[in-house]
């Protein structure tokens, strides 16, 4: 009786030693698969689609040049390399978006034909949307025929003053929209003619899952790994010995899960090397719904990684897209909230995988949309030569 007695016991520990190793294995496993990518669960951040309009449409003006540069599919690009680091420059055309009334043609990495001036004023053509209007980024004050200038900035502002709460990323509120604005009644207004009211812009802070942020940190290598724990290391004031699986990642998922860390769905996109062009209308910003007083405001980070800029798996900095002019100027988007607000931004000497607390001052270049078909005067879009509006 006493043996059997044993026996039970035994017999019972090794099923509970069993089952223990099976819910640790099983867990490990989990996280390993989420880890690599081989499993996916919902991020909680959609893909916003486009309008694909199907309807014959008639192209004309800078619309049509723009046509007749033989734009290239862009459904082999990996946008978590930056165009220097994969060597992929031209124009190119949303893969998605080849069949509709208006495709989306971009600008990537060395281009030498999308300048365009409007009055003394200098622009790169980046890209075009879904309604054919032709967004432009301002690169400078000409003083001459040419878009050969210096600064490509109209100076530089905070994004906003305070970063210790979530609704100063509103960039409705900010106060580098209110610099903008000043600077668009000054020197743009007299333009408006030309220029598209239904310009849109998209600051998506939609927060992705604790499954979307696992699925995100996938795509990081050894380096930003290691980066990650000297950011932790110098927060916590503490030398991290810790694994990144084993510490930061149940770490940040522990924030995430009691609510003092949000990551934004912009930020899901950037480390996937997904970019989108279309916008939630929760997150849209024009004029129709009161949010813009005048048709101006940034490009957005996700535009800057069609145009070239590079996620964090790019090796190094990108210094030869059109883009880069040597110094930080502010995009809109941000990555989350952990305590403080930030924001992406074009670095002088790096990928897109650094955003920078609202109060400091960067450079400022607007963006604005000439509407569809507008017509070019002269000019074939070089530097020397630039499309010239009027």
């Amino acid at each position: 009786m006493e043996k059997e007695k044993k026996g039970g016991i035994f017999s019972g520990l090794f099923i509970f030693i069993f089952i223990i190793l099976l819910l640790v294995g099983s867990f490990l496993l989990i996280k390993y698969l989420l880890l690599s990518g081989k499993i996916y669960k919902d991020s909680g951040c959609d893909s916003y689609e486009l309008s694909h309009n199907k309807e014959v449409v008639e192209v004309n003006g800078l619309n049509q040049i723009i046509k007749d540069s033989n734009p290239l599919s862009d459904k082999s690009i990996d946008f978590t390399r930056s165009s220097e680091d994969v060597t992929t420059s031209g124009l190119f055309v949303i893969d998605s978006s080849i069949n509709d009334s208006y495709p989306i043609y971009y600008y990537r990495g060395v281009v030498n034909n999308n300048y365009v001036k409007l009055g003394s004023y200098c622009f790169r053509i980046v890209r075009t949307t879904d309604v054919g209007s032709i967004r432009l980024i301002y690169s400078g004050l000409s003083s001459d025929n040419t878009c050969n200038v210096l600064d490509t900035t109209i100076g530089n502002s905070p994004y906003n003053m305070s970063y210790r709460g979530e609704k100063y990323i509103n960039y409705n509120d900010s106060m580098i929209k209110d610099y903008i604005d000043k600077w668009y009644i000054e020197n743009i207004d007299i333009y408006k003619d030309y220029l598209n009211e239904d310009i849109n812009f998209c600051n998506d802070t939609n927060v992705m899952s604790w499954f979307g942020y696992l699925d995100s940190m996938s795509t990081k290598d050894e380096s930003s790994l290691l980066d990650e724990n000297k950011k932790i290391e110098k927060n916590t004031r503490e030398k991290v010995d810790e694994s990144y699986m084993d510490y930061i990642i149940p770490n940040y998922i522990q924030r995430i899960l009691d609510g003092d860390d949000k990551y934004y769905c912009t930020s899901y996109r950037i480390y996937k090397g997904i970019p989108t062009t279309g916008c939630d209308k929760k997150y849209s910003i024009n004029i129709n719904n009161g949010k813009l007083r005048y048709p101006i405001g940034l490009l957005s980070v996700e535009e800057a990684i069609l145009a070239g800029g590079g996620t964090l798996k790019s090796s190094r900095g990108n210094s030869t897209y059109y883009l880069y002019n040597g110094g930080n100027y502010w995009l809109l988007g941000s990555d989350g909230f952990n305590g403080s607000s930030k924001m992406y931004a074009i670095n002088g000497s790096k990928s897109l995988n650094e955003t920078y607390t609202l109060d400091q001052e960067f450079g400022v270049r607007p963006v604005i949309e000439l509407k569809v078909n507008t017509l070019v005067q002269m000019g074939d879009g070089t530097i020397d030569n630039p499309f010239v509006i009027v």
